[in-house]
């Protein structure tokens, strides 16, 4: 994807990078993933896999924020200013004295491994857990999660807690967020849906009830925030953040 690594352009503005990547679930609904943009890994709470909401395909979303994106403008201007470095003086000089190519691409990778079946007898082991950290794929906001109990048990009550702040800076956002949750089965039917529900001072708990074993979705969808002596909500900021929540009787 082309870019633009200014950093004074990065730093005095809100800045966010959402791209996806979608591949058929057929080929690939089994696949571990290993994503990197720039080369450098996408983890945790960056990169979003989505299984749910198409029935033949995983959609997998790079989301990067601000103090990310700097960080990959330093390293590209660093890249450029040692390539540049191999130069001569005349070179440089008919780039106008800026020895810094601010234009460039920003580079998403992604590699797939295949989860290796386990042997007669055995059983595959879960290795994924329910999500901790979610991002909206628009307007830039950030979920930190709790859940209570570990592990999360079907046909009991569960809490969980959402704290939300600015994906972009990485601060409190001062306002309370208003939001629905959404839940989804492994095969992408609704199983809970809270509406009109308000984070207040950016923090909220519900209870939820999980009909079963096995992985799920968990949705938010920002719908507006709303700051203090503003009687109009925000719209700018709403999107959809998404992630994982796993059901086991396992202790």
């Amino acid at each position: 994807m082309p870019f633009y690594y200014n950093i004074t352009r990065l730093t005095d503005n809100p800045i966010f990078v959402h791209e996806e990547i979608k591949l058929p679930k057929a080929l690939f609904g089994d696949s571990t993933f290993n994503a990197t943009v720039n080369g450098d890994p996408v983890t945790g709470r960056s990169l979003a896999v989505d299984p749910f909401s198409d029935p033949d395909s995983v959609i997998l979303h790079y989301l990067i924020n601000k103090n990310d994106i700097v960080q990959l403008a330093e390293n590209w201007l660093q890249l450029e200013q040692q390539q540049l470095q191999q130069f001569t003086s005349d070179t440089v000089s008919d780039n106008g004295g800026n020895s810094n190519n601010q234009t460039g691409v920003m580079s998403f990778v992604l590699n797939t491994t295949e989860i290796s079946q386990p042997a007669e007898g055995q059983e595959q082991q879960q290795q994924q857990s329910s999500s901790t950290d979610l991002i909206s794929d628009t307007g830039g906001l950030h979920a930190s999660v709790s859940w209570s109990p570990v592990p999360l048990l079907p046909d009991s009550n569960s809490t969980v807690t959402f704290n939300f702040t600015d994906a972009f800076s990485g601060g409190p956002l001062n306002a309370d967020v208003m939001y629905d949750l959404v839940i989804l089965n492994g095969s992408g039917t609704q199983v809970i849906n809270k509406e009109q529900l308000l984070a207040v001072n950016s923090t909220d708990t519900q209870t939820l009830i999980f009909p079963g074993e096995g992985q799920y979705q968990i949705e938010l969808h920002i719908t507006g925030l709303i700051t203090e002596g503003e009687r109009i909500p925000d719209l700018t900021r709403n999107g959809i953040a998404r992630g994982v929540v796993i059901i086991s009787n396992s202790n």
